[in-house]
């Protein structure tokens, strides 16, 4: 009989594709089916861009979407809605009002953030508004935030010596609350990983585009003024540099600020394992983004995690169950996510038992004295001995312990003593049970990243979901 896992998954929106909310109860629903003894808290994430709304509706239990037209980011009218909490916090999200899914066809140039402004004006001038959150992500536009101050109040004027100035003075007041901005880059506003150069690429823009979008910022900046090297301004197009300069908005990480408003943290502390995912794990999913802040709250914890993507990007794949794999190709993934989601879990084969997890969170000790049991038809179980730290630049090394090693794979007895090890998985193991296994090998990639153990294909498993039960097992590291 399976030992009972308490798992936390939290999946951002696989983009263009499906939303977090139904990624993260496909995957659940997938899981269930297969281990219904254990316990799922589900808790969709966002990092301040698409379903950062959601995320936060589904934290305040008495909230309220408040419908408004707006501006589109191509000029036409797009219908939209802003929240409002119980506590007078009001949630306005720039994917929903002035976001790529809103362009017909992409426009780097002309696209505004004119409706996001919109949003914000009505928002603020509601008197039930004491704080305003922004989600910026998922933007069509490179202004610098030029389109939501116009919005907001904010008139071009011209003054001698200086031909382009800003009136300010008539801007709707901000809340009294403030304005917190939800980021998910540290990127700031100008130069070669800026707004324009960086970002602009994603959404439409060529390289005499990017060119011309950098000129705009640069004399944006000198009519705004403000500080556009800072971390963060280079968000949504630079939307974030113009509600700081001109409209006293102070930006804050998205992943943190969503994780802890939905209890994500404390979650992760009681768990026994962590999935997260994205529509593409690449390297950039460290940089602020859901699934670089999940894993390293798992690792923070000592609690082991997975990541489900649609794809993954080179040598970021070890280790990463991939919807593409599954489907076959990109396309048949993004078509129906939730299936393929949900695909990972046929029964297994007749006659397997899996044996996975560790102890149950609520008596383990320390993290680095976890039990595992290897998932294969003779189980058996290995204590992690001491790591040198979660964060590595090098292979792990770790301990096999004879007391807990018991029969592996094929019923082989462990060695006599203790054994410590800073060599691959697929030497440890080959040597604990005296059979030649050329499946698994552990890795880590560059520095700031995690180290992953990965299963090769040539592991005789009849399903995904078996892949996953030995990850449960054998998985060493923190992503």
């Amino acid at each position: 009989m399976s030992i009972a896992l308490r798992v936390v998954v939290a999946l951002d929106s696989f983009k263009g594709s499906i939303d977090a909310a139904d990624a993260t109860r496909a995957f659940g629903a997938g899981w269930s089916a297969v281990r219904p003894e254990d316990h799922l808290d589900l808790l969709p994430m966002a990092d301040g861009g698409e379903g950062t709304l959601a995320v936060l509706e589904s934290a305040a239990s008495a909230s309220r979407r408040v419908p408004i037209r707006v501006t589109g980011p191509d000029g036409r009218p797009a219908d939209t809605a802003w929240l409002l909490c119980a506590d007078g916090t009001a949630v306005v999200e720039m994917s929903g009002t002035s976001g790529l899914p809103l362009m017909r066809e992409p426009d780097p140039i002309g696209a505004t953030s004119t409706g996001l402004g919109e949003a914000l004006r009505a928002a603020a001038l509601s008197p039930d508004v004491r704080r305003l959150v922004v989600g910026l992500g998922g933007s069509a536009c490179t202004d610098g935030g030029a389109g939501a101050l116009a919005a907001l109040g904010a008139r071009p004027i011209d003054v001698p010596g200086r031909p382009e100035g800003l009136d300010l003075s008539d801007l709707v007041a901000p809340p009294p609350g403030g304005v917190i901005c939800l980021v998910d880059v540290t990127a700031p506003l100008l130069g070669p990983f800026g707004a324009a150069r960086q970002f602009a690429p994603q959404k439409g823009a060529d390289a005499e585009q990017v060119l011309a979008l950098e000129a705009s910022l640069t004399r944006w900046v000198a009519r705004l003024g403000g500080d556009p090297a800072q971390p963060g301004s280079g968000a949504a197009g630079g939307t974030a540099y113009g509600l700081v300069s001109g409209w006293g908005a102070e930006l804050a990480a998205g992943s943190t600020t969503l994780a802890d408003a939905i209890g994500l943290p404390e979650a992760i502390r009681s768990a026994d394992l962590v999935v997260t995912g994205e529509g593409r794990y690449d390297s950039q999913s460290a940089q602020g983004k859901v699934v670089g802040h999940v894993l390293g709250l798992a690792r923070d914890c000592g609690t082991r995690s997975l990541v489900v993507a649609g794809t993954a990007e080179g040598d970021l794949a070890a280790g990463v169950l991939q919807l593409a794999e599954l489907a076959g190709g990109a396309d048949a993934a993004m078509a129906q996510p939730a299936r393929w989601l949900e695909r990972p879990w046929p029964s297994p084969r007749a006659g397997w038992s899996a044996r996975a997890g560790r102890q149950p969170a609520r008596s383990r000790g320390r993290p680095d004295r976890a039990d595992y049991s290897a998932a294969r038809p003779h189980s058996s179980r290995f204590q992690k001995g001491p790591w040198t730290g979660l964060m590595l630049n090098g292979p792990p090394t770790f301990s096999l312990h004879s007391s807990t090693l018991g029969r592996i794979w094929r019923g082989k007895e462990g060695t006599a003593s203790a054994m410590s090890w800073s060599a691959s998985w697929e030497a440890a193991i080959r040597l604990a049970s005296s059979t030649s296994v050329s499946t698994l090998s552990s890795r880590s990639s560059s520095p700031g990243t995690f180290a992953r153990a990965k299963l090769m294909p040539e592991l005789p498993f009849a399903s995904v979901g078996m892949f996953l039960e030995s990850k449960l097992a054998l998985s060493a590291g923190s992503g």
